[in-house]
């Protein structure tokens, strides 16, 4: 008895311990948010939110849409594609950095370049430039780019989600390395080779 006890014991208090680090869905809305408004999700955020985090009706969605603070909002309606949900309370919690940073960040191949952009984003930077040098792998048109610059937003802003961050991140068009070092010459800066 005292096994089956103890075992119960630590059962509940893991339930205890779990209920507590309940993480809360957050997604970007691309929409003026204010308390009262209705917001839908798209497919894609619908399909994660019911099929991907198994939540219901009722539970509590945090939206934000790049401007700075968060909504608190509720799922009013639910179907398999389709979600709607009801802003609550407005915070002004903003999980940036005080110190603007800026990246310049050479082109690399696709999964290191989601991934540099990614880990940036993540760890606080607001602008992040790609560049282009003499010793990039990536040497392609134009026209391309167009394309990479819209996936890199993309992770951006689910880089944004996953950290809390309410502040979007901005990534500029791509230039020269040589045009890079350039801007900004008034303020400190660190240039790094790696």
């Amino acid at each position: 008895d005292a096994f089956t006890s103890t075992t119960k014991e630590r059962n509940k208090n893991y339930r205890q311990l779990k209920s507590l680090t309940v993480h809360c869905p957050r997604f970007f809305i691309d929409q003026d948010l204010f308390v009262g408004v209705k917001v839908n999700l798209d497919k894609y955020q619908s399909h994660h939110l019911f099929h991907v985090l198994r939540a219901k009706k009722n539970s509590l969605v945090i939206l934000f849409n790049g401007a700075g603070g968060e909504f608190e909002s509720k799922i009013i309606t639910q179907s398999a594609k389709f979600c709607s949900l009801m802003v609550e309370r407005f915070s002004n919690h903003n999980n940036i950095s005080n110190v603007n940073t800026l990246l310049g960040l050479c082109i690399s191949k696709n999964q290191y370049m989601d991934i540099a952009i990614q880990k940036s984003v993540e760890l606080g930077v607001s602008e992040i430039y790609p560049l282009i040098s003499d010793y990039s792998p990536v040497k392609q048109n134009m026209s391309l780019f167009e394309k990479k610059i819209s996936r890199w937003e993309k992770i951006m802003v689910s880089a944004c989600e996953q950290c809390g961050r309410n502040v979007l991140a901005k990534i500029h068009d791509i230039q020269l390395l040589s045009e890079f070092v350039t801007i900004n010459k008034q303020t400190n800066r660190f240039i790094m080779s790696m």
